[in-house]
């Protein structure tokens, strides 16, 4: 159990073992993102971190990716976030990873992201993902879902979908709201 204050670093994992995340920073230094639900996790040290087969990375607050570091979401992966994702590394995903804002805060997304698969499913629309840089949505079979919440795309900034955009829930709700600020862009379809 590791409190508030705490920053581990993990590269390598004991099994069996239990950790209570809480309201702790997890280093990732290692070749491997153990899946379950963490608070705030940043992927460092330079190399290549890639999340255990067939899990979440279930994030409460904050991923941070360090410069140098790359972290791999491969077949049947996903990465959720309720706060903010800052991508000063690499971030890659297979054919069926989902990248998922969600939560009951609002999220910022800062440095520039290519994804098969994204979701924004807020608790209402009053909680907003802020788009700082490019976001880049990439399986032309599938259409970007933004549920619930308020997609803020910043000046300069493109949001691009190859499969196209649903806003809302489909059951008539209004939670689901885009709003562009200047030079923001949505970019629909492949190029």
């Amino acid at each position: 159990n590791f409190g508030t204050a705490s920053t581990i670093a993990l590269n390598t994992f004991v099994s069996g073992a239990t950790l209570n995340a809480g309201t702790s920073t997890v280093t990732f230094t290692g070749a491997t993102a153990y899946a379950g639900t963490w608070y705030n996790v940043t992927i460092g040290s330079g190399g290549l971190t890639a999340i255990t087969a067939a899990g979440t990375l279930d994030l409460s607050n904050n991923l941070t990716i360090n410069a140098g570091s790359t972290l791999t979401c491969g077949l049947n992966n996903g990465v959720q976030i309720e706060g903010n994702f800052t991508n000063s590394g690499t971030f890659t995903g297979s054919s069926t990873c989902t990248l998922q804002f969600d939560g009951a805060k609002s999220s910022a997304l800062t440095g520039a992201v290519s994804v098969p698969r994204f979701a924004l499913s807020k608790t209402n629309a009053s909680n907003t993902l802020t788009l700082n840089n490019n976001l880049t949505v990439t399986d032309s079979s599938l259409v970007a879902t933004l549920a619930k919440g308020t997609l803020s795309i910043g000046s300069g900034v493109v949001l691009r979908t190859d499969g196209g955009l649903t806003v809302g829930d489909g059951a008539g709700s209004s939670d689901a709201i885009v709003t562009l600020s200047g030079t923001g862009q949505i970019s629909l379809g492949s190029g």
